[in-house]
C-alpha cells in the first residue's frame, strides 16, 4: 500500500497535501471497518463479511503501527480540524461496534486500531520528566504566571517580581537567568493552560529580552550582568533535547533568534554573541535533531510566529527591477485562458441575470473571439521571468503592498509575522475565539435574509458561501517602524454579498461634503489654485487606527438619519431605512478572521477590507470634522481636505495647537498631527506664497 514507506522532500504545501492524503485514507478505511463490522451484526454471508474486515484492519494496522505516519496525520489533523472531525465519527462507529465482532482476533486488531488512532491527538506533547525539572521552582512559576496572566501586558511588574526572587532566594544571576529560558523554551513547545501560543511567541522572544534589559539596569552588578547571560546561554545549549523540541516546534532557531534580540537591546555583546551562535550552530548540524521517539512526534506548529532581522539582503538587482514594474502589473499569458474566459463568461451571465437569447449571443462573440485570438507577446525578458520565479520560490520573504503610493514592499516573513503578532496581542481590539463562529453567524444571516425575502424587499442573490475571513497586513510606510495596517478579506465570506450590496446603496451617500477627497487628482483639483499666507502653515492629520475604532452603534444611527434624509434611495433598493440599517448592523458585528488556524474576534469597529467598513468610515467621519470644525472658538482652518484617514488643513499658525486639542476633544477618535514636510500630501507638493 502506498502508506507504508511514506517520505515527502518537496515544499511544505505538498507535503501536507500528502500528509491530508493519509489521514483520508485512514478515515475511508475505518468506514470501510465500520461498515462491515455492521454487516456482521446481521450474519449475512459472514465469512465474506469477516475477510473484507479483517482485510481492512490488517491495512489500517499497517498505517498506524508507523510514528511516523501518525505525526503525519497528526499534522494533517491540525491543518483539517473539520476532517479530524469525520475521522473521530468514523471512529466512533467502529468503536460502537467492536463487542459485536465474533472473532477476538478480529476484537484484538480493531481495539488496537481504536487506541493508536485516540493516541495521536496527545502523542506530541511535550512534557516529561526532564523538561519539567527545574533548579529553581518559584522563578519557573514567575514566568509561567507572567505568561498566564499577563502575556503580552506592561513588563515593569515581572521585573519587580524577578528581581525580588532573585534577592530573596539568594540565586546567582547565571542560574537565574538559566531558569527564566528554560521556562520560556518549555511554554515554546506546550504554552501553558490558558494561553495562546501565539502570544507566548511574542512573550519570549519580546517581553522577555526587555525585561531582562530592566533588570539589567536595576542589578547592582550590572558591569557584570553580560557575562552572566552569556554563562546562562552557555548552559542552555546544553540541554539540545530540549532545545530541538522548541526549534521543531517553532520551525526555526529558537536560540539563535534569542541571542538576536539579547544582543539588539545590549544584553549580549558581539562576540559573544557570536560564539554562542556557533555552537547553536555546530549542535544542530552534527547531531541529528529528532533522536527520541518523543521527540519525533514534535511537529511544527503553524500558528507560532517568530521575530527575526527586518531588513531582506537577498535580493537580486534583476529580482528588485521585476518588483519595480508594481504588484499592478499583468504579465501577458503564455497562452489564451480559454477556460477562465469562458468561466468568467458563464459566471457574469449568471450573476447578471442576462437573458438567455442574450447570453446565446454573448457566448457566440466570445467563442468567435477566442477562435481568432492569438497569444500575445510577451511583456518581460528572460531574466526578468527566471528572477520572477525565483521571487516565488523565496519562502523567507513576503512581498506586500504600501497602504498609499502603489509602492511594494518586501519584509522578511520572521518580521511579517512578528508585526503581525503584535497586532493580534491588542486584547482591546481583538479575541481569540475557542471555537469557529461561522454556522453560528451564517445562521443569523439567513434568518434576517429570509424575514427580508418574505417581505419581498430582496431576492435570493444575498445568499452566499462560508468562506473564512482572513487578516493580512498593509505596510504603512510613511509611519516610523513601518507598521502594519490590518485588512480583513471577507470575500466569499457569510456576510460577503450583503456588504457588496449594502456598499451600493450607501455609497452614494459619502462625498456630499466639500472636504471630501476622492483621490489624488481630486486634491490636487481643489488645492491648484489655494497659495499659503505668511501667517498660514499646512498641517496634516493622521486618524489613528481609524477602523477598528469607529463606533458601530452610532455609527448605526448616523447612517438611518442619512438615509431618512435621502430622497433617492427608492431608486437603489426596496429596503426602507430601518431595513438597511439590520443589514448593515449585522454585518458590522459579525466581524471575525481566520489567522493561522486560529479565529479571531474584532471587539469593536469596522473591518478594514469589508466592502462596506470604507464607506462607514468616510459617513462618521464627515460626521466628526463637520462636528470639530463647527465647534472651534478660535479661527478656524480656511481649508479642510480629508481623504479618508489622512487630513490636509490650511490654518493660521498661531491657532494649530488649539485646534489639534480642539479636534482631539470632540470625539473618541484621534489625531495625530504632523507639519507638512516639504509641502508633501498624498504624494503632491503644495507651494508657498511667493513659490
Amino acid at each position: 500500500m502506498f502508506c507504508d514507506n511514506l517520505s515527502c522532500y518537496g515544499k511544505a504545501e505538498e507535503c501536507i497535501g500528502l500528509c491530508r492524503a493519509l489521514m483520508n485514507s485512514l478515515n475511508w478505511l475505518l468506514r470501510c471497518s465500520a461498515f462491515y463490522t455492521d454487516k456482521l451484526k446481521e450474519t449475512l454471508d459472514a465469512v465474506a463479511g469477516e475477510n473484507h474486515l479483517c482485510m481492512c484492519l490488517q491495512r489500517l494496522g499497517s498505517i498506524l503501527s508507523s510514528t511516523k505516519n501518525r505525526a503525519l496525520i497528526h499534522i494533517a489533523k491540525l491543518e483539517e480540524p473539520t476532517s479530524w472531525t469525520s475521522l473521530e465519527q468514523s471512529l466512533l462507529r467502529l468503536a460502537e461496534s467492536i463487542s459485536f465482532l465474533p472473532s477476538a482476533q478480529l476484537r484484538s486488531q480493531a481495539e488496537e486500531c481504536v487506541s493508536l488512532i485516540r493516541s495521536i491527538p496527545i502523542m506530541l506533547s511535550a512534557h516529561s520528566d526532564q523538561l519539567q525539572n527545574t533548579g529553581f521552582p518559584t522563578v519557573h512559576a514567575v514566568v509561567m504566571l507572567e505568561g498566564t496572566m499577563n502575556l503580552t501586558g506592561d513588563a515593569q511588574p515581572l521585573v519587580e517580581q524577578m528581581n525580588t526572587v532573585k534577592r530573596m532566594q539568594r540565586i546567582p544571576l547565571h542560574l537565574f537567568l538559566l531558569e527564566v529560558w528554560k521556562a520560556c523554551i518549555v511554554g515554546l513547545i506546550e504554552s501553558p493552560e490558558g494561553t495562546e501560543e501565539l502570544k507566548w511567541t511574542a512573550f519570549t522572544f519580546l517581553k522577555i529580552p526587555q525585561a531582562l534589559a530592566k533588570l539589567k539596569k536595576l542589578s547592582q552588578l550590572e558591569a557584570d550582568f553580560n557575562e552572566d547571560m552569556n554563562c546562562a546561554f552557555e548552559y542552555l545549549l546544553k540541554l539540545t533535547p530540549l532545545l530541538d523540541k522548541a526549534d521543531q516546534r517553532c520551525n526555526c532557531d529558537c536560540v539563535s533568534l534569542l541571542l538576536q534580540e539579547c544582543n539588539k537591546l545590549g544584553l549580549l555583546s558581539e562576540p559573544n554573541l557570536e560564539n554562542l551562535a556557533a555552537k547553536r550552530t555546530a549542535d544542530r548540524d552534527q547531531a541529528p535533531r529528532l533522536k527520541s521517539s518523543e521527540n519525533s512526534t514534535i511537529q511544527p506548529n503553524p500558528g507560532l510566529i517568530l521575530r527575526a532581522e527586518p531588513t531582506v539582503t537577498n535580493i537580486l538587482k534583476s529580482e528588485m527591477e521585476v518588483l519595480a514594474k508594481g504588484l499592478n502589473f499583468t504579465i501577458t499569458p503564455k497562452a489564451i485562458p480559454v477556460v477562465d474566459i469562458i468561466e468568467a463568461t458563464e459566471a457574469s451571465t449568471h450573476n447578471n441575470k442576462v437573458p438567455q437569447s442574450e447570453a446565446e449571443q454573448l457566448r457566440l462573440k466570445v467563442s468567435a473571439a477566442l477562435a481568432s485570438a492569438k497569444s500575445p507577446s510577451s511583456n518581460l525578458t528572460t531574466q526578468e521571468r527566471r528572477a520572477l520565479t525565483s521571487l516565488k520560490k523565496d519562502s523567507s520573504i513576503t512581498i506586500l503592498p504600501a497602504d498609499k503610493g502603489r509602492c511594494t514592499v518586501v519584509l522578511s516573513n520572521s518580521d511579517y509575522y512578528a508585526k503581525v503578532t503584535m497586532l493580534l496581542a491588542d486584547n482591546n481590539t481583538y479575541e481569540a475565539l475557542t471555537k469557529e463562529p461561522t454556522s453560528r453567524y451564517k445562521k443569523k444571516v439567513i434568518d434576517v435574509l429570509q424575514q427580508l425575502q418574505k417581505d419581498k424587499a430582496i431576492d435570493n442573490h444575498l445568499y452566499t458561501s462560508e468562506a473564512h475571513p482572513c487578516i493580512y497586513g498593509l505596510s504603512k510606510i510613511n509611519k516610523e517602524g513601518a507598521p502594519l495596517i490590518p485588512i480583513v478579506s471577507s470575500i466569499n465570506s457569510v456576510t460577503y454579498k450583503v456588504a457588496k450590496y449594502l456598499a451600493n446603496i450607501l455609497g452614494p451617500l459619502v462625498g456630499s461634503s466639500k472636504h471630501h477627497i476622492q483621490n489624488s487628482p481630486d486634491f490636487t483639483n481643489k488645492i491648484e489654485d489655494i497659495v499659503l499666507g505668511a501667517e498660514e502653515t499646512m498641517v496634516s492629520y493622521d486618524v489613528t487606527s481609524l477602523f477598528t475604532c469607529i463606533p458601530t452603534k452610532e455609527s448605526v444611527i448616523m447612517v438611518r438619519k442619512r438615509l431618512g434624509q435621502d430622497s433617492t434611495l427608492i431608486s437603489r433598493t426596496d429596503l426602507n431605512p430601518e431595513q438597511v440599517c439590520s443589514l448593515l448592523d449585522l454585518c458590522l458585528n459579525t466581524t471575525y478572521f481566520k489567522y493561522r488556524d486560529k479565529f479571531y474576534k474584532q471587539k469593536h469597529g469596522c473591518a478594514m477590507g469589508s466592502p462596506v467598513s470604507h464607506i462607514v468610515a468616510n459617513l462618521y467621519m464627515e460626521e466628526v470634522e463637520k462636528q470639530a470644525l463647527n465647534t472651534f472658538k478660535g479661527i478656524a482652518p480656511s481649508h479642510w481636505f480629508r481623504y479618508v484617514d489622512d487630513t490636509w488643513v490650511k490654518i493660521h499658525q498661531k491657532e494649530v495647537q488649539a485646534f489639534t486639542e480642539h479636534i482631539n476633544a470632540v470625539d473618541h477618535i484621534r489625531f495625530t498631527r504632523e507639519e507638512v514636510q516639504n509641502n508633501k500630501f498624498l504624494g503632491l507638493l503644495g507651494r508657498s506664497q511667493g513659490e
